[in-house]
Protein backbone atom coordinates (compact mmCIF):
# COMPACT_ATOMS: atom_id res chain seq x y z
CA UNK A 1 0.00 0.00 0.00
CA UNK A 2 2.88 2.39 0.84
CA UNK A 3 4.49 1.74 -2.87
CA UNK A 4 1.16 2.57 -4.19
CA UNK A 5 0.30 5.66 -2.63
CA UNK A 6 4.40 6.49 -3.14
CA UNK A 7 3.61 6.08 -6.99
CA UNK A 8 0.46 7.62 -6.99
CA UNK A 9 2.04 10.82 -5.65
CA UNK A 10 4.85 11.23 -7.94
CA UNK A 11 2.60 9.84 -11.08
CA UNK A 12 1.99 13.51 -12.43
CA UNK A 13 6.22 14.15 -11.95
CA UNK A 14 6.34 10.98 -14.14
CA UNK A 15 3.82 11.75 -16.81
CA UNK A 16 5.32 15.25 -17.39
CA UNK A 17 9.03 13.98 -17.34
CA UNK A 18 7.97 11.64 -20.30
CA UNK A 19 4.91 13.09 -22.72
CA UNK A 20 5.52 16.81 -21.14
CA UNK A 21 2.10 17.23 -19.92
CA UNK A 22 -0.04 15.44 -17.94
CA UNK A 23 -3.53 16.04 -19.36
CA UNK A 24 -3.14 12.82 -21.60
CA UNK A 25 -3.53 11.18 -17.71
CA UNK A 26 -6.36 13.15 -16.91
CA UNK A 27 -8.07 12.57 -20.36
CA UNK A 28 -7.41 8.46 -20.19
CA UNK A 29 -9.31 8.46 -16.75
CA UNK A 30 -12.45 10.35 -17.68
CA UNK A 31 -12.81 8.29 -20.91
CA UNK A 32 -12.28 5.21 -18.41
CA UNK A 33 -14.65 6.27 -16.41
CA UNK A 34 -17.39 7.55 -19.04
CA UNK A 35 -17.05 3.92 -20.41
CA UNK A 36 -18.07 2.49 -17.30
CA UNK A 37 -20.63 4.70 -16.73
CA UNK A 38 -22.31 3.86 -20.48
CA UNK A 39 -21.61 0.23 -20.67
CA UNK A 40 -23.14 -0.50 -17.27
CA UNK A 41 -19.64 -2.06 -16.27
CA UNK A 42 -20.00 -2.00 -12.64
CA UNK A 43 -16.20 -1.23 -12.81
CA UNK A 44 -13.87 -0.57 -10.06
CA UNK A 45 -12.30 3.25 -10.48
CA UNK A 46 -10.91 5.11 -7.96
CA UNK A 47 -13.21 8.18 -8.05
CA UNK A 48 -13.72 11.16 -5.75
CA UNK A 49 -17.30 11.19 -3.80
CA UNK A 50 -18.81 11.56 -0.62
CA UNK A 51 -17.32 9.12 2.20
CA UNK A 52 -19.63 6.63 3.38
CA UNK A 53 -20.55 7.18 7.06
CA UNK A 54 -19.49 3.95 8.20
CA UNK A 55 -15.71 4.95 7.31
CA UNK A 56 -16.47 7.18 10.22
CA UNK A 57 -14.58 10.65 8.62
CA UNK A 58 -16.60 13.07 8.85
CA UNK A 59 -18.62 15.01 5.77
CA UNK A 60 -16.05 14.76 3.36
CA UNK A 61 -15.08 13.79 -0.08
CA UNK A 62 -12.10 11.72 -1.05
CA UNK A 63 -11.00 9.42 -3.94
CA UNK A 64 -11.39 5.84 -3.13
CA UNK A 65 -11.79 2.75 -5.13
CA UNK A 66 -15.44 2.39 -5.76
CA UNK A 67 -18.37 0.63 -8.08
CA UNK A 68 -19.21 2.33 -10.96
CA UNK A 69 -22.49 1.56 -13.65
CA UNK A 70 -24.83 3.49 -15.10
CA UNK A 71 -26.38 5.46 -12.06
CA UNK A 72 -22.21 6.60 -11.60
CA UNK A 73 -21.09 5.57 -8.21
CA UNK A 74 -22.80 2.57 -7.31
CA UNK A 75 -20.81 1.88 -4.19
CA UNK A 76 -17.61 2.74 -2.04
CA UNK A 77 -15.70 -0.14 -1.66
CA UNK A 78 -14.05 -0.75 1.86
CA UNK A 79 -10.53 -0.55 2.20
CA UNK A 80 -8.64 -2.71 4.63
CA UNK A 81 -5.84 0.00 6.10
CA UNK A 82 -3.29 -0.70 8.69
CA UNK A 83 -2.90 1.66 11.47
CA UNK A 84 -0.66 4.22 9.80
CA UNK A 85 -2.57 4.07 6.93
CA UNK A 86 -5.48 4.89 8.71
CA UNK A 87 -3.56 7.59 10.14
CA UNK A 88 -2.65 8.99 6.64
CA UNK A 89 -6.49 8.93 5.43
CA UNK A 90 -7.86 10.97 8.93
CA UNK A 91 -5.29 13.54 7.84
CA UNK A 92 -6.30 13.68 4.38
CA UNK A 93 -9.90 14.14 5.66
CA UNK A 94 -8.59 16.82 8.01
CA UNK A 95 -6.80 19.10 5.27
CA UNK A 96 -9.78 18.46 2.59
CA UNK A 97 -12.31 19.94 6.03
CA UNK A 98 -9.96 22.40 6.52
CA UNK A 99 -9.72 23.50 3.09
CA UNK A 100 -13.30 23.88 2.77
CA UNK A 101 -13.86 25.73 6.17
CA UNK A 102 -11.00 28.42 4.47
CA UNK A 103 -13.03 28.52 1.30
CA UNK A 104 -16.64 28.57 2.83
CA UNK A 105 -15.39 32.09 4.66
CA UNK A 106 -13.94 33.66 1.81
CA UNK A 107 -17.14 32.30 -0.17
CA UNK A 108 -19.93 31.24 0.96
CA UNK A 109 -21.89 28.46 -0.49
Amino acid sequence: MTEIASETRTAGGDIIGAKGATYYGIGAALVRIIRAILRDERAIVTVSSRVPESMELGEVSLSLPSIVDRHGIARVLPVALNSSERSALEASAEVVRGNIAILSQTMPI
